[in-house]
């Protein structure tokens, strides 16, 4: 029997009706049997940060799919927007996902233009925006992912995209890492990528949300998992270190750190995720998840 996840999806502290600016990181990748969706929990209200959630998904049983959005900018507006979208998402008979993003552009276009445009003279400070990030999977159709920009609806077919103001930052190192992995897998790139640009990028921070989907179900990271990838993250330079001077022929005999070290991090951190891994497999393989 087909049981669907209960919605606001699982999370200590679901998203709720903000005002602040999310300048934020939200990534999407794309992988082979589904998609990965993460964003960090920074809200910024002036020099104060909160904790807060970004990523909410929708469900529908036919035709069989799912929806996460998150995105970047005013929080009300992408808590009104997402509502709306979810809503009509899973109220809808709509199989394709090309129909569905069409009819996501409109919403998008329409509340644009009646919410934002209005104050678009505003000072910069109290003029209200926001950026979308849609992973849509379709039962039997490959993942799509779509961002906004202003009133641009980006259509295209990429196996990975960025919003907020570690976008840049992080679609460098997408563009570098990605390679097509089992969505278990994908969520350490995913991982790795959120890590690097918080630690980074000021405005991206605090704890990352993970979201996926698999078979067609929407699942999420525990936040214990995602915190011992993100310390096990610190020790990769050590072995990224020593991979890159062996490339290119250096000579490290009077180096004071030695090449043993990156050699032991890379060994371990091998053991974690490949533990990670097997339990993730586990967990989404329950029978009373299917």
């Amino acid at each position: 029997m087909i049981r669907p996840p209960k919605l606001p999806l699982p999370r200590p502290k679901p998203a709720r009706l903000s005002r602040g600016k999310r300048m934020t990181i939200a990534i999407g990748i794309r992988a082979v049997d589904g998609v990965v969706v993460a964003a960090d929990r920074q809200e910024t209200f002036g020099a104060q940060k909160n904790d807060q959630g970004k990523i909410t998904g929708g469900w529908k049983r036919d035709p069989f799919g799912t929806l996460l959005i998150t995105g970047a900018g005013t929080g009300s507006y992408l808590d009104d927007i997402g509502a709306q979208i979810r809503n009509w998402f899973s109220d809808n008979k709509t199989e394709r996902r090309e129909d569905i993003g069409s009819v996501i552009r409109e919403m998008h276009t329409k509340y644009y233009s009646e919410t934002v445009l209005p104050f678009s003279s505003y000072p910069d400070y109290e003029r209200p925006d926001y950026q979308l990030l849609i992973a849509c999977t379709m039962k039997g159709q490959l993942p799509i992912l779509w961002t906004t920009e202003k009133l641009s609806f980006n259509y295209n077919d990429w196996d990975y995209v960025a919003v907020g103001i570690g976008h840049a930052t992080a679609l460098s190192l997408l563009a570098k890492l990605y390679a097509r992995l089992p969505v278990l897998m994908a969520i350490n790139l995913a991982a790795y990528v959120m890590h690097e640009v918080k630690s980074s990028v000021d405005g991206c921070g605090l704890e990352t949300d993970i979201y996926y989907t698999r078979d067609s179900f929407i699942r999420f990271v525990p936040s214990g998992d995602i915190r011992e990838m993100e310390d096990a993250f610190k020790g990769y330079r050590h072995g990224e270190r020593e991979f890159l001077h062996y490339c290119i022929a250096s000579d490290l005999s009077h180096d004071s750190r030695p090449i043993a070290q990156g050699k032991e991090e890379r060994h371990k951190l091998h053991k974690l995720f490949e533990r990670l891994n097997k339990r993730r497999l586990e967990h989404a393989t329950k029978p009373e998840e299917l």
